[in-house]
């Protein structure tokens, strides 16, 4: 256990981390059928997105749609930056958007009460705990996000990020930007 006052060590969702967490959820026997496609759509959208909790939560089959026919769909004035932008897919982010998790109607991440979404907090729950439980204290919804960030950037610049994700300023873009456990390895192995 961390001692009081001391931080945990962020680290960004990348590639092995996503195939590990999807992994891990498909063979656990203990998630029901309904919570485990929650998590799939949930983790499937957030890897592809780098969106916050709060931008997908309300997502509905018709959005899933609409990103099917076109590549992509605007985000409304809800965000928390409060300035619409565009969700943009590729043929290998849209493939996700195929998987058996997303052959539903309705809200994506619906409550008990019916035709209503779960709150954002109460979703956000949900992931938070699996990811801990899949893949260690280290990860949180917000390592999706770091994860996207991180990756955008290893094949192109800040500012083609900070536009994606919807930032105002490219200060906040860089916070994001982080080394990984393994880079910071190969860096110890190539000095000593």
């Amino acid at each position: 256990m961390r001692p009081i006052g001391s931080t945990k060590d962020r680290q960004p969702i990348l590639s092995y981390e996503f195939q590990t967490l999807l992994a891990l959820l498909s063979y656990d026997r203990s998630v029901s059928k309904k919570a485990k496609n929650k998590l799939f759509r949930a983790f499937y959208l957030l890897y592809a997105t780098g969106c916050r909790v709060s931008e997908i939560a309300k997502f509905h089959s018709d959005d899933i749609a609409t990103i099917k026919e076109f590549g992509k769909i605007s985000l409304n004035n809800d965000t928390k930056t409060k300035k619409p932008r565009a969700l943009l897919f590729n043929a290998k982010t849209l493939r996700f958007l195929n998987e058996p998790c997303f052959i539903y109607q309705g809200y994506l991440f619906s409550s008990p009460a019916k035709n209503k979404p779960m709150s954002v907090s109460g979703l956000t729950t949900l992931i938070n705990t699996a990811l801990e439980k899949y893949l260690g204290e280290c990860y949180t919804t917000h390592s999706f996000r770091a994860g996207y960030i991180n990756r955008i950037c290893d094949v192109s610049n800040v500012e083609v990020a900070r536009s994606l994700v919807g930032h105002r300023s490219i200060k906040t873009t860089i916070r994001y930007l982080c080394a990984t456990t393994q880079q910071k390895t190969e860096a110890l192995e190539k000095a000593f």
